[in-house]
């Protein structure tokens, strides 16, 4: 295992002891909330553009394969 993971598991491990598991869990549901709200701003729809570009780079790459 990583040295970062290592470490990252031992904090937590003293994290959760220390406030009891319960309250751990509220807490590390509570910071991850900002970062949930972020999916709202994932762009899922492609351009036309960046569609275009797509379309071009595989007709390209069949030309060259066959």
């Amino acid at each position: 295992m990583g040295f970062s993971g290592l470490y990252a598991g031992v904090l937590s491990g003293f994290l959760a002891a220390w406030p009891e598991y319960g309250y751990f869990f509220g807490i590390s549901f509570l910071l991850s909330l900002p970062g949930m709200g972020l999916f709202f701003f994932i762009p899922l729809a492609e351009t036309k553009q960046k569609e275009a570009l797509r379309d071009y780079r595989s007709a390209s790459f069949c030309l060259v394969t066959s």
